[in-house]
């Protein structure tokens, strides 16, 4: 990272106390000039300047520093909490020295006392550690990272209840905080310590959350939460600078420990030794005041010897020498003692569980609590170095991982997950190691520094064969004379040559490898890596393919380390005729590294080229051979075939029904390999695709409908990542029902304040009672993006069926026939010879003539863009354009998660009822595109036809006026036929609806409704009308919707008393129904009808309005119901709130009986 250079200055140490001075304590005032002093005079002298004046007024320590050590939840991210731009993040890092320096004991107290707290976590004694922690904030006040801790403890000791009990002491005390993150940061902190909260869900919400930032504040806090919350995924930010500056609304611990992180990671991303120099220096000077061993990679760097004892940890060195000397029983052991007696890391684990490989053992716990977080990593780590299918068991261990972010530990661990092919992860692992480890050798460039660093650990340490390997390896010559273990000394001698570029030596290295240790997975899975890249530098493309197809289908785990990016982006580039083969392995390895469905069947359509078949599923009788030869590899081969979206792209392919033919063809071949040891999963995916064929074929108008929505394959592929936020979302539903004092920030509101003053420091949330609404919208929103914008989502079928070009050849065929339409090329707009080599018409006649039709084509080209860019598009913010709308509000999403819960009896039935919903919220949206293509389209299309005749009258009277008259009066029923088959497109092909009881829906959605406020007794007063009211099923989301505003605002903004009157009643009068709300209120009546005459002024108002839904009833029965006379009436009398909606039934009405 590069730095903007400034020079600081000398400067008199009154100068810089006056300066403060004048700022007479306003704090605003205080941090600009703190801000200027600190980029421009050296920090020796503003730190002397500063004892002087916290002599003369101890009140500008807190000004100065804010609360360093806050005693109380008020004070906690409640300093001088003023935002002025990063000039240079190395004189920030000066100014928390100067911070650190003056509490160096009290930091000191917090680096002992966080290890010690750090370790009982991980074994778990949770009730040790929480009594350390009550220690910290009797001593040194309360922090983020203390509420992190605890927060953590408690979803590891299964305390959810715990975990909210404590959000909620701490909202309802910052409730009308104007500074800092602390409510903000801790609900995400919450659900990154929770067992239950998916990681992946974590990690695509913080991403979604912030993406759209408005100013330049914005995105500067948006860089400091990723790194902040999701430091490992988000430690290559562009800019830095900001992180610390909005860390110092919080405690000094807080800013301490995003220090470590910061100095890491501009470490680990540093392009020099300089650089790296400059980062190293700073470790030294923080480490020099608190011995923190968190620091100690980066001191050994820039000054070993400023290091204590403790660094050198023989107990550690004798560890290691026992695993490098194959002595695996006694390394067991000092495993075991060494978690005890130290802070666990997870290179112990590693070897712990190596060793146990290596003896040929199965697993055995490695602490004496088989539910420790440790226990769980080593466990979890042990099968996935045994097991040859492990996504599921890495799956676990990044949960593990995500919770325990905030532990030194889970540096090592998330670098085995992800930082194989990261060299800056390969850094940030080496700076975890907090003793001395010859592995740090590896962070210097120059030989002799390496071994110096050795010959200063021997200092400390006794004589170990480790320092004299480590000295071979750094000098590039390795001996087979030697204690260690010869696979060690065989990897090194070929990372060596490899290092070297001596490819073909370290192919036969590897290889030789590969062959000695081919029953122990962690040492063939490094071997197959480095063999995969040798062929790849020795630009044996052929080689690496095959090679990695072999592998792959021993088990995914073998080539789990391979990094294939380079290599499919060379093979693309080269259009995949460089250096391979057009064969199965080839393919196979497009489809299985390949991001791009469109380069999958791009290979698909050269290979069934070269083997001269028309359709994929002719492939089956021409791989017969090589079905007997390479039976596993084929199989592979047709399985991907059918379940996976390979054949959309190709040419010959026009519709979802010839995928699913061509897919049906190639599983049931599959099905009938009755000898297979896959022939249930087969038979299972045939069945499957049969079914979405018998849907498919069944539902009328299947050759006009385009709408649809590939159920089943979302429910294979894409929600089962989901189901973890779903059980989460369960846990607080049912906690809820046993409380009301819950009171959490509600992240799925919107956040993105615009503050008057940007340079305060705050985060503007919204919080509420219900606990569930956070996952609930979660979990609602993960379902429906999937549905909508996952390759088997609406918008996949919406592109390939109408947008790309379908729409245009229908609406412009009928024109074209008549010769009326002009092409393009080249963005100019192509005359066509028809009249003229018909009609012979003169020069000036076909000039004038093609003038016309190029304004008629100019038209109609407008006319279809427009309809693709206003219409056909998908609507989730406010900002999208399209018909396709799927904007909700929070409770809306709460209302509609509950409510498919409530029906569901597991977790698929869930997703189903889910997409239900949304299906019946498609179905409102066609109905209006309907709409719009018998309105709108036509008339425009039925304009451009009208104008073009009238045009064309300058030739009346011409030998060639009758025919083009003619053609096109006959434009005009083109139209009409066109846009009536268009009009059949928009129909759900999955699902039809029924018609519906208003009574039976409002009882339905007061069902749901209620069970969100479990903690709320109502006495319900119902009143409903003698014939059954049945409505039109497009109308259900929209009744729904309404009765939700209006059952929330009930609930919500009733007076307290138990139980609580409510009153519904439905009333018939005639061609209107009335229905009118009644409750008990609480404030003053002539407040509450003056806020309600303001509310229903204008739609306008509608994205400002963030409580009642007052606006949204009155857009819902007026709009959506489509009659403007409806109406909407709510005034408070007589202790009372009565809101009356009348709705006109002419349109909406199937029946009453």
């Amino acid at each position: 990272m590069k730095h903007k250079v400034i020079k600081q200055r000398n400067a008199p140490i009154y100068y810089v106390i006056q300066q403060i001075l004048n700022a007479k304590q306003d704090k605003k005032e205080c941090a600009r000039v703190m801000s200027n002093i600190k980029y421009n005079i050296y920090s020796p002298i503003v730190s002397q300047a500063l004892d002087s004046l916290f002599k003369i007024s101890t009140s500008y320590s807190k000004i100065m520093f804010g609360n360093i050590f806050p005693k109380t939840v008020s004070e906690l991210g409640e300093g001088n909490s003023y935002f002025f731009k990063s000039e240079n993040i190395l004189s920030d890092f000066d100014w928390l020295y100067i911070q650190i320096s003056k509490n160096s004991s009290a930091l000191s107290e917090f680096v002992n006392l966080r290890t010690q707290i750090e370790k009982d976590i991980l074994l778990g004694h949770y009730d040790i550690a929480l009594m350390t922690l009550d220690r910290i904030k009797s001593r040194l006040g309360l922090s983020i990272w203390y509420y992190e801790m605890k927060l953590l403890i408690y979803s590891y000791s299964n305390k959810e209840k715990e975990s909210l009990e404590l959000l909620t002491s701490i909202n309802k005390e910052k409730e009308n905080s104007k500074h800092g993150f602390v409510t903000f940061l801790l609900s995400y902190l919450y659900k990154r310590c929770s067992k239950t909260y998916s990681a992946f869900a974590f990690d695509s919400e913080l991403e979604n959350k912030f993406r759209l930032n408005r100013t330049e504040f914005q995105k500067d806090r948006y860089s400091y939460y990723l790194f902040r919350l999701n430091f490992y995924k988000s430690h290559q930010i562009q800019d830095f600078s900001p992180i610390l500056i909005m860390e110092a609304t919080n405690s000094l611990i807080d800013r301490y420990n995003i220090f470590i992180n910061l100095i890491k990671t501009l470490f680990a991303n540093s392009q020099t030794d300089e650089e790296k120099k400059i980062y190293s220096s700073y470790a030294v000077k923080f480490y020099r005041k608190n011995k923190d061993p968190q620091l100690a990679p980066l001191v050994a760097y820039g000054n070993i010897k400023c290091l204590s004892e403790s660094y050198f940890n023989s107990e550690y060195i004798e560890l290691l020498e026992h695993y490098y000397s194959g002595r695996y029983d006694i390394c067991l052991t000092k495993c075991r003692s060494f978690i005890i007696n130290q802070l666990p890391s997870f290179d112990i684990v590693k070897i712990y569980c190596r060793s146990l490989i290596a003896l040929n053992r199965s697993y055995s716990e490695i602490c004496s609590n088989q539910d420790s977080i440790l226990n769980l990593i080593s466990k979890y780590l042990y099968n996935a170095m045994v097991e040859y299918e492990n996504d599921e068991i890495l799956t676990h261990l990044y949960q593990i991982n995500k919770n325990i972010y905030g532990l030194s530990l889970a540096c090592g661990l998330d670098n085995y997950l992800y930082g194989e092919n990261d060299t800056k992860k390969g850094v940030l692992n080496i700076l975890s190691l907090s003793y001395f480890d010859p592995l740090l050798c590896t962070l210097f460039k120059d030989k002799d520094i390496k071994n110096k660093y050795l010959d200063y650990g021997k200092l400390f340490i006794k004589e170990s064969i480790l320092f004299d390997y480590q000295r071979m390896r750094n000098n590039g010559q390795l001996s087979t004379n030697t204690e260690i273990v010869k696979y060690i000394v065989d990897t090194d001698s070929a990372i060596i040559a490899f290092q070297n570029n001596q490819y073909e030596k370290a192919l036969v290295l590897w290889q030789s490898v590969l062959q000695e240790n081919k029953t122990i997975l962690p040492i063939v899975q490094c071997a197959i890596e480095y063999i995969y890249n040798c062929y790849v530098n020795l630009d044996k493309k052929q080689e690496a393919i095959a090679f990695y197809i072999n592998y792959y289908l021993q088990g995914k785990a073998f080539v789990r380390k391979i990094d294939t990016s380079s290599l499919v982006e060379s093979l693309y580039r080269e259009k995949y005729k460089k250096g391979v083969k057009n064969g199965i392995d080839l393919q196979l390895f497009i489809f299985i590294n390949a991001k791009e469905d469109e380069r999958k069947s791009a290979v698909l359509e050269r290979f069934c080229l070269y083997k001269d078949v028309e359709q994929v599923s002719d492939l089956i009788p021409e791989l017969e051979f090589e079905m007997r030869n390479d039976r596993k590899k084929i199989e592979l081969y047709f399985y991907l075939l059918a379940s996976e979206d390979i054949l959309r792209h190709m040419v010959y392919i026009t519709s979802t029904k010839m995928i699913l033919e061509e897919q049906q063809k190639i599983a049931q071949y599959l099905s009938s390999l009755s000898d297979s040891p896959n022939v249930k999963i087969y038979s299972e995916l045939n069945q499957e695709i049969l079914d979405t064929m018998v849907v498919y074929q069944s539902i009328k108008k299947i050759d006009k409908s385009k709408i649809y929505v590939n159920q089943a394959a979302l429910m294979k592929y894409d929600f089962k990542e989901y189901e973890g936020l779903y059980n989460q979302f369960k846990i607080q539903l049912t906690s809820s029902g046993s409380t009301n004092s819950f009171y959490i920030v509600n992240t799925a509101s919107d956040w993105t304040d615009i503050n008057k003053d940007p340079s305060v420091i705050s985060a503007k949330v919204k919080f509420t009672s219900k606990p569930f609404i956070d996952s609930a919208c979660q979990v609602f929103t993960s379902i429906r993006d999937r549905f909508l914008f996952s390759k088997f989502g609406l918008k996949t079928y919406l592109s390939t069926s109408i947008r790309h070009g379908v729409l245009e050849g229908v609406l412009r065929s009928g024109y074209d026939g008549l010769h009326l339409l002009l092409t393009t090329e080249n963005n100019k707009y192509i005359p066509i010879r028809y009249w003229k080599n018909k009609y012979g018409l003169m020069p000036d006649e076909q000039k004038d003539l093609m003038k016309i039709l190029e304004k008629f084509s100019r038209g109609i080209n407008v006319a279809i863009d427009n309809f693709k860019d206003e219409v056909l598009q998908i609507k989730v913010e406010e900002e999208d354009k399209g018909f396709f709308d799927y904007r909700i509000t929070s409770d809306d999403m709460c209302y509609a998660t509950v409510s498919c819960n409530w029906q569901a009896k597991t977790y698929d039935e869930f997703c189903m009822f889910l997409m239900e919903y949304l299906l019946k919220m498609t179905n409102c949206s066609l109905l209006k595109i309907r709409n719009n293509i018998n309105c709108s389209l036509k008339d425009t299309f039925n304009k451009l036809v009208d104008n073009l005749y009238q045009e064309i009258q300058i030739f009346k009277g011409k030998h060639f006026y009758d025919d083009l008259s003619s053609a096109v009066i006959s434009a005009r029923t083109e139209t009409r036929q066109k846009i009536a088959h268009i009009e059949n497109w928009f129909y759900l092909q999955d699902a039809k609806f029924e018609d519906f009881s208003l009574v039976k829906q409002m009882d339905a959605v007061w069902s749901i409704t209620s069970k969100m406020y479990p903690n709320i007794l109502v006495d319900l007063n119902f009143s409903g009308p003698e014939n059954e009211i049945i409505l039109k099923s497009a109308y259900v989301i929209h009744i729904s919707d309404m009765l939700t505003i209006f059952y929330n605002n009930m609930f919500s903004y009733s007076k307290v008393e138990s139980p609580r009157p409510f009153k519904i009643e439905v009333t018939d009068e005639g061609e209107y129904i009335r229905i009118l709300f009644e409750n008990n209120v609480r404030e003053d009546e002539n407040s509450l009808n003056e806020r309600f005459k303001e509310m229903l002024k204008s739609d306008s108002r509608l994205q400002m309005e963030g409580r009642s839904g007052l606006v949204k009833v009155n857009k819902i029965i007026k709009a959506e119901l489509g009659c403007d006379q409806n109406r909407l009436e709510i005034k408070a009398e007589n202790g009372k709130c009565k809101a009356s909606v009348l709705i006109n039934l002419k349109d909406i009405c199937v029946r009453k009986c």
